[in-house]
């Protein structure tokens, strides 16, 4: 059997999307947290999760449609880079290069 009917393929573009929206919702969380604000995680994911669905309605069919694949031997795309390396690299070109 292959997979589901309605199921879409695993698209790294949209992964890195959603994590880089879950980072932000973490990192709010935290800095509300430790400066005594109020916090709504919740509702954060929750509007999140809204936005996802409504943008998978409103792109309908046109979502599963194949990318085009990440060459092995070309460049990465900037988006997925994990944050980290991408601010060391981002630091590291600006002191090198100026």
């Amino acid at each position: 059997m292959t997979g589901l009917p309605g199921k879409f393929p695993p698209d790294p573009r949209r992964k890195a999307r959603f994590r880089e929206i879950a980072r932000a919702i973490v990192a709010k969380d935290r800095s509300d947290r430790k400066y005594g604000l109020t916090v709504d995680t919740a509702g954060a994911i929750a509007q999140a999760l809204e936005r996802a669905y409504r943008d998978g309605v409103r792109d309908g069919p046109a979502a599963s449609t194949p990318l085009p694949e990440q060459s092995d031997t070309g460049p990465v795309e900037w988006a997925l880079i994990p944050p980290r390396p991408r601010e060391a690299f981002w630091s590291t070109c600006l002191a090198i290069l100026g």
